[in-house]
This record gives structure tokens, C-alpha cells and sequence, in this order.
């Protein structure tokens, strides 16, 4: 089981998943088609993956993506999200046009 520590750098994460697993430094980069310098880099922070390294890596450590570099779901910001959605009143139809109908206790008086 993946455990995400929100402190974690990336560079800390892939070393604690590759540990884990019971590779090298050598083993993981060999499994990832990249060198052992890489690796290191990354595990240091002195270089960031980019997209297609961090899916080869990823597929090899057997974890998704956003378990390797750390993108969790905040809740704090989904209760905001979630609450903000809830103040609008959707329609059928209403997101095919893309028009919203804002509800009655958030809608500003107009001065004209």
C-alpha cells in the first residue's frame, strides 16, 4: 500500500517506493530505460522527470503517476470546490449551453 506523506519531495518519494520494492538505484534505472545518474538526480532534487520518464518509472515501481510525484487530493480544497458548486443551481440542458442560473440568495442587486 502507497502511503503519501504531504511533506515528501518527489526526489523523497521515489527513493522510499524504489527502497520498498528492493531496487538499486541501477535495477530501477536499467527496468526505466534511463541511467543511474538520472535517478539519483531525482531522488537529490537536482533534476525533475519529465512526463514520459516519470510514466516509465511509475509503470516499473508498479504505482500510479500522482503516487510517484505526490498529487493528492487536498480536502480542504474539494470541501471549497464542493461547496462553491452547491450554491449554483444547474438546469437540465443547462451545461450543453454552457449558461448557468445563478441561485436566488446569490444573485447582487442592481443599481442602475
Amino acid at each position: 500500500m502507497l502511503v503519501m506523506n504531504m511533506s515528501e519531495t518527489t526526489g523523497d518519494r521515489l527513493r522510499r517506493i524504489r527502497k520498498d520494492r528492493g531496487l538499486t538505484q541501477e535495477k530501477l534505472a536499467e527496468l526505466a530505460d534511463v541511467t543511474q545518474n538520472s535517478i539519483s538526480a531525482y531522488e537529490m532534487n537536482k533534476a525533475n522527470m519529465s512526463l514520459e520518464v516519470a510514466r516509465k518509472i511509475s509503470n516499473v515501481l508498479g504505482v500510479s503517476l500522482d503516487g510517484l510525484v505526490g498529487i493528492g487530493i487536498n480536502k480542504k480544497h474539494v470541501d471549497v470546490v464542493k461547496e462553491g458548486l452547491l450554491d449554483w443551481d444547474i438546469e437540465p440542458g443547462d451545461l450543453d449551453g454552457a449558461e448557468m442560473v445563478r441561485s436566488p440568495r446569490h444573485q447582487r442587486n442592481k443599481h442602475t
